[in-house]
C-alpha cells in the first residue's frame, strides 16, 4: 500500500515525536540544534507541514549521532513508521536493516523499461536509490522508488 501524501505527513510527525521522547531531545533543543524556531518543530510534530529533504537530513542527523546504527535516512523517515521496538533493537543489533537493492520495488523499477526510459534514471541517480537502507519489515514499492526519484530531483534544482 503506497501511503497519501497526508498520511506520510503524520507518519514523519510520529516518528519525531517518538525519536524526541525516546531520545529525551526538547523541542527546544532540537530546533535550536537545527536552527528553525520551536513553531516549526511543532508543527512538523502535528502533521501540519513537513521540512524540505534537506532539513529532515539534518533531523535524522541530531538522532544518527544518539545511535549510530538506528536505521533512518531523509526519505525513510517519512515513509516508514518507527516503533520504540526499531530503535531498541537498532542500539543492540549490529544491523537492522536490508538494503533498498534488494527490494522488489527497485527490481520492479529497473526491470520496467518503458518507464526508466521516460524517467531518463542517471546512473548517480541509480546509486543513490540503492544506497537507501529500509527497516526489515518494509518492502517500498516502485511507486516510492519514483517518488524519492522526483524529491531527489527537485532538491538538486535547488
Amino acid at each position: 500500500m503506497v501511503e497519501s501524501p497526508q498520511t506520510r505527513e503524520n507518519v514523519f510527525g510520529d516518528n519525531l515525536a517518538l525519536l524526541m521522547r525516546f531520545f529525551k531531545v526538547r523541542q527546544r533543543q532540537l530546533a535550536q540544534l537545527i536552527q528553525v524556531g520551536q513553531d516549526t518543530i511543532s508543527w512538523w510534530k502535528t502533521g501540519k507541514s513537513v521540512p524540505h529533504r534537506d532539513r529532515r537530513h539534518d533531523v535524522v542527523e541530531i538522532f544518527l549521532q544518539r545511535a549510530p546504527r538506528l536505521n533512518i535516512n531523509a526519505d525513510s523517515i517519512v515513509l516508514v513508521r518507527l516503533t520504540e521496538e526499531d530503535i531498541k533493537r537498532a542500539l543492540v543489533e549490529p544491523s537492522s536493516t536490508l538494503a533498498a537493492a534488494a527490494s522488489s520495488g527497485l527490481d520492479e523499477l529497473a526491470a520496467d523499461r518503458t518507464m526508466v526510459e521516460l524517467l531518463g534514471i542517471s546512473e548517480q541517480e541509480w546509486q543513490m536509490l540503492r544506497g537507501i537502507s529500509w527497516p526489515k519489515y518494509y518492502q517500498p514499492s516502485k511507486r516510492i522508488f519514483i517518488e524519492i526519484l522526483h524529491d531527489y530531483r527537485k532538491g538538486a534544482e535547488k
